[in-house]
């Protein structure tokens, strides 16, 4: 749907799953990766939602994705 809405648009081009490697060699897909030639700009887009709860979740989601970031 999200990546959908971009296709809409005439000049960009639209990945799902890209594979993409990361500094470390592992392979790290992006969900939606949109490029623009003409202007020379690229974007990835994450649509993923979450629900969490309790009073450290921004300080827990931040370590989970550094982790992640550096796995």
């Amino acid at each position: 749907m999200v990546a959908n809405a971009f296709r809409e648009k005439k000049d960009l081009e639209v990945y799902e799953e890209d594979p993409c490697t990361a500094v470390d060699d592992s392979l790290r897909p992006v969900d939606i990766n949109v490029m623009d030639r003409g202007k020379e700009q690229a974007g990835d887009v994450d649509p993923t939602v979450r629900y969490e709860g309790g009073e450290h979740r921004a300080a827990d989601v931040n370590e989970e994705k550094k982790r992640h970031l550096r796995s």
